[in-house]
């Protein structure tokens, strides 16, 4: 398992959180909701200076081993535009919560093959708790039937990008994550189903 690459998919990606729930922060129609989100949004930079310790005690060049996945969640920010505040936190909802699973099956496949030095990492909460406070939001939505079925085909939609801009960045590296296309597959399979139960938590159909 390639040590290097692990640490630049974590940082990364918890910048991208970061970075995300400051937007809805920025958005959010309630006050309340407003600093609730900001409190998540910190919580993710600690995150990403937790990795970033990690990395100077093991004399890994942090933000320059990020570089190799710049612009992955922009292009994502591109392609998938909600048009109100409820497809916004749904689409938090999902991209957070997959983005959690896919650090979560990372770090466990270093632990397994070796890589000792980033167990640490385990401990974080990737979604910084946003998707506790998220979830009964977006499941009073859901009692609209019209609402429900919106939100329902966004968050499939989103989800699908998400989980093939994930394959894209790992699969043409197999020789730096330490997996094969195969594992790659099953990885993704098992995001699937991890946001299909999230889904279900929220009321909306998978």
């Amino acid at each position: 398992m390639n040590k290097e690459t692990v640490l630049a998919l974590s940082g990364y990606l918890a910048v991208a959180t970061q970075q995300r729930l400051a937007k809805d922060s920025s958005l959010c129609p309630t006050m309340l909701g407003q600093v609730e989100l900001a409190e998540f949004s910190a919580r993710s930079w600690q995150n990403f200076t937790q990795v970033a310790q990690l990395a100077k005690q093991l004399e890994i060049d942090l933000v320059g081993e990020m570089g190799a996945f710049n612009l992955l969640t922009l292009n994502l920010e591109k392609r998938l535009r909600p048009s109100d505040w409820y497809e916004r936190l749904t689409k938090s909802y999902v991209t957070v919560g997959i983005w959690k699973d896919f650090l979560e099956l990372l770090l466990k496949a270093a632990r397994k093959q070796g890589a000792e030095s980033l167990s640490d990492l385990e401990q974080i909460s990737w979604d910084s708790g946003v998707l506790e406070w998220a979830e009964p939001i977006i499941a009073a939505w859901a009692s609209e039937p019209t609402v429900e079925s919106r939100l329902s085909l966004w968050g499939r939609r989103v989800a699908g990008d998400v989980i093939s801009t994930l394959r894209a960045a790992t699969l043409p590296y197999p020789e730096l994550v330490g997996i094969n296309a195969d594992e790659v597959e099953e990885t993704a399979q098992e995001l699937r189903l991890r946001h299909a139960t999230r889904m279900e938590k929220a009321g909306l159909i998978p």
